[in-house]
């Protein structure tokens, strides 16, 4: 747990202050979305992202995706979600953010 409060405290040292930095959703919750992907936390072939929406635009953002045919591979989407149902990906970003830490000499 030491470990991810010096990782925390690393990135806020990064974005110059010592104070956290507010989610953007806690300014405007009903305005704010959150786009992502897999990618850089697995590998670059898994073409699959994530969007986090408020309720009054999933309806819309559901919509513009069926329209614009915007989706990624079903296997994969199938697959990822059963390696996050069962924990992998936690225990995965877990590992390797660990592995990236600098060692104490």
């Amino acid at each position: 747990m030491r470990r991810r409060a010096a990782r925390a405290g690393a990135a806020r040292q990064r974005l110059g202050g010592s104070h956290p930095v507010p989610p953007l959703a806690s300014l405007d919750a009903e305005r704010v979305v959150y786009l992502g992907t897999f990618s850089k936390c697995l590998a670059p072939f898994v073409r699959v992202g994530y969007l986090i929406a408020p309720p009054h635009l999933v309806g819309p953002i559901e919509d513009l995706v069926r329209r614009t045919n915007l989706r990624g591979s079903i296997p994969h989407q199938r697959t990822l979600a059963r390696f996050i149902e069962e924990g992998h990906l936690e225990r995965h970003v877990f590992v390797r953010d660990e592995a990236a830490l600098p060692r104490a000499a």
